[in-house]
């Protein structure tokens, strides 16, 4: 392991510029490394909320009043808009290398300049953040004519104007493509775990950063479709309509197989934004912890899987309006896992599944 890694200050460095999109693609690869390390993921995850502006209360991780202050200011509803200058990085000096890691992080995210340095010519790109609550849907059109729509629970970041070469976004959740073609700038999604690129086509891709499989289901067009895993990006797989790419980022397999096209958007069906929560769940032959992630997206409750083997397991199944004890009857009932409830007071903290064996019971 290249020695930098084990350098805090290098390791915030690279992991800002990872956020603010100025990392190549080998810096990309460098920053997957490091995130096996479990203190630098907690420490990378705490990065992302700041910058996503969703940094859990409380947290002193990052205790900078300015910005505490600036990403109040900025936070409205269930839309987060959220300008940040895109900066080139400085040579960081010695003493800021021993300075504050956290303050060295909030300021880099936001933009402050530390120790300036009057001979520097900085390119200044304002990206805006949207992002969605558990029960919310937001239609974003970008300027060059690309439609998409975000899915509860997800965040979305772009910049205000793209340039010359390429058509970057970011994003954490779930989201439906359906992208302008531009044949000298091609469209390119980034997530923690995957890259699409395109020129034109319309997609689905729901990649949250929650550990479950990422999965990309193409509609219409072709599409390039690269994992990233341990041990760093592999090799692009290009896909037709009718496919699906699910990749699983902690073994770092991918796989392309058939899919229903219109089950992967069906929950862009609903005609208000905002009723996103009460669209129909589909789920064929879909692992198990897929079915768990979208099922904590909907209802807000955290689904346990006991064993990992069982998160594998294929379920099957349609639900329109049911409340979530309904879903996990039914789907116990199919035989695809057995379920606990933990309870505070009647209401359910959190759903533990195993495989199926022991009769449904609870816990208060």
């Amino acid at each position: 392991m290249n020695t930098e890694d084990n350098d805090l200050p290098a390791f915030y460095k690279l992991a800002t510029r990872y956020l603010v999109g100025e990392a190549s693609s080998r810096e990309r690869d460098r920053m997957v490394k490091m995130l096996q390390q479990p203190d630098r993921r907690q420490l990378f995850d705490a990065m992302r909320a700041e910058f996503e502006g969703n940094a859990p209360s409380g947290s002193d991780d990052f205790g900078l009043d300015e910005v505490s202050r600036k990403l109040a200011e900025l936070t409205a509803g269930g839309r987060k808009i959220v300008r940040m200058p895109k900066r080139r990085l400085p040579s960081w000096k010695p003493w800021l290398l021993a300075a504050c890691a956290t303050l060295a992080v909030a300021v880099a995210i936001v933009g402050i300049q530390t120790g300036r340095n009057t001979n520097r010519q900085a390119s200044e790109i304002s990206w805006v953040t949207y992002a969605t609550g558990p029960r919310e849907r937001l239609y974003v059109s970008l300027h060059d004519g690309s439609k998409i729509v975000l899915n509860a629970g997800s965040t979305l970041s772009s910049p205000d104007s793209f340039d010359d070469h390429t058509r970057v976004v970011r994003l954490s959740g779930e989201a439906y493509f359906d992208v302008s073609r531009d044949e000298s700038r091609p469209f390119v999604v980034e997530t923690t775990t995957l890259r699409v690129t395109v020129l034109g086509t319309r997609f689905n891709v729901r990649a949250f950063n929650d550990g479950s499989q990422a999965q990309v289901a193409l509609i219409s067009g072709r599409v390039k479709v690269s994992g990233i895993g341990p041990s760093g990006e592999l090799a692009p797989v290009e896909m037709t309509p009718g496919l699906q790419y699910s990749f699983t980022a902690r073994t770092g397999e991918g796989k392309v197989e058939p899919v229903a096209a219109e089950a992967s958007i069906q929950w862009t069906k609903t005609k208000e934004p905002r009723a996103s929560a009460q669209a129909p769940l589909v789920f064929d032959q879909e692992p198990l912890a897929s079915v768990a992630s979208k099922l904590e997206q909907r209802f807000g409750v955290p689904l346990e899987i006991s064993q990992p083997e069982l998160g594998q397991k294929k379920v099957t199944g349609r639900f329109e309006t049911e409340p979530l004890e309904e879903i996990l009857k039914v789907l116990r009932m199919a035989g695809a896992f057995d379920y606990r409830l933990v309870r505070k007071g009647e209401q359910i903290e959190r759903v533990i599944l195993s495989a199926p064996s022991k009769p449904i019971s609870s816990e208060k």
